[in-house]
């Protein structure tokens, strides 16, 4: 395996400098300036990679929030699509909910002086990761739903079939893992649709 790869995910230590994708290259440039203005101007940052951020409260779209707008598809009852790898859903991610993300900020604010200049990667790791059909099955059982699910098999050139996070550095630093798993982060989201079903229902209609 290349070097940060393993079981446990990918870590701080693997190598960035090859071909990424334009989104994430706007990423490593930001986290280039702020190391530069930290030095130049003594300022102290901290960089968290984070996962797949996903809650309630998120205006999921295809592209960003993907895991909210597979709830909401299945609470408002509309198509979804399997996109790139032979349409079949098997792609996987780790959830990240925002209350463990606030957790750890939190935690690095108080340890701010310590873990400075840090970049750390922040996600639900291996236990909190999940393929699209394996949501689809969460979402049917929370939602009581079922939605029709198309397939475009074309892959897009800069996405991969699975990535996980190895939360091992920043863990080992403050001591944080994350929390809430996938089925906390699809039943919360959940939850807030119903609440707040009036005024979300012209946003995902």
């Amino acid at each position: 395996l290349p070097v940060g790869c393993s079981r446990n995910g990918i870590a701080e230590t693997f190598d960035t400098s090859q071909y990424r994708s334009l989104y994430g290259a706007t990423k490593l440039a930001s986290e280039l300036i702020i190391q530069e203005y930290c030095e130049l101007y003594g300022l102290r940052i901290v960089v968290n990679r984070c996962g797949v951020i996903a809650g309630s409260g998120q205006w999921g779209k295809a592209d960003q929030g993907i895991y909210t707008l597979w709830v909401a598809h299945h609470f408002f009852e509309k198509e979804l699509r399997y996109t790139g790898f032979g349409g079949t859903g098997k792609q996987v991610r780790d959830l990240l909910h925002p209350d463990d993300l606030f957790a750890l900020v939190d935690l690095q604010w108080q340890e701010l002086a310590a873990c400075s200049g840090e970049v750390y990667n922040v996600g639900g790791g291996v236990q909190g990761s999940t393929s699209l059909r394996q949501y689809t099955e969460l979402c049917r059982e929370i939602t009581g739903k079922g939605v029709a699910i198309s397939a475009d098999e074309t892959t897009a050139v800069v996405d991969v079939p699975y990535y996980t996070t190895d939360n091992a550095k920043v863990s080992s630093a403050l001591g944080w893992t994350p929390t809430k798993g996938v089925e906390n982060i699809a039943r919360d989201i959940f939850r807030w649709l119903e609440a707040e079903e009036q005024n979300v229902r012209p946003i995902f209609l």
